[in-house]
């Protein structure tokens, strides 16, 4: 799901109605569900393992509010793959893909970007949702029980929305590809360098045509 230049054609993965995806034996459809609203509160966003809270925020923010959580899933009829999950912030079209840094990193060391996933799945929250995993200490135990009864005991094509803490808090995981691997976000900005979305591949698709 590459481009020459590295980055994720996520403009076909969720921009184009008509993207197939090219397999050795076939062309497959795309499915793109919209699986919740994830609240945003700080600003701050996680993108990391869906059952391993983490601090690591991205470097950039957004305004607070409530943005639709939209999946990217491939070959439907038999099960479907996540292939990419997005967060979007606005309507506009992104224009320009940049990798999503965590603050605090070093900008140059793109490979500290990528989160690692052992669940096989993954998840976007807000970092005051992550926070709340913390404590009291069964918090976090609530958090997993309410989203394995959400998704079952498989993760292909299964996502969870599970309200956290107050404000309306939640965070919203989803199947990560194929299962465990380390996974890199981008941010989409639009034409005038504003951020519209925040997309996560999962690395199912070698190259979406156009």
């Amino acid at each position: 799901m590459t481009d020459p230049d590295g980055v994720p054609d996520f403009d076909a993965a969720f921009y184009h109605a008509d993207a197939l995806v090219q397999t050795e034996r076939r062309e497959i459809p795309l499915a793109r569900p919209e699986v919740g609203k994830l609240t945003v509160v700080s600003g701050k966003i996680v993108a990391c393992d869906g059952f391993i809270p983490s601090m690591d925020a991205f470097a950039k923010t957004v305004p607070p509010g409530d943005y639709p959580v939209i999946l990217s899933i491939t070959d439907v009829g038999s099960g479907g793959l996540v292939a990419a999950a997005l967060v979007q912030f606005s309507e506009e079209r992104p224009l320009v893909w940049d990798m999503a840094n965590i603050a605090g990193r070093d900008a140059s060391r793109k490979d500290l970007f990528r989160y690692g996933v052992d669940s096989g799945a993954g998840c976007f929250a807000d970092l005051e949702a992550m926070q709340v995993l913390l404590h009291p200490w069964d918090a976090y135990d609530r958090y997993a029980e309410a989203a394995r009864k959400q998704v079952g005991n498989a993760w292909t094509y299964n996502s969870a929305n599970v309200p956290v803490g107050d404000n309306g808090l939640n965070i919203i995981a989803f199947s990560s590809g194929e299962g465990d691997g380390s996974y890199p976000s981008y941010f989409g900005y639009d034409r005038h360098g504003n951020i519209v979305c925040l997309a996560t591949d999962f690395g199912i698709i070698s190259r979406l045509p156009r």
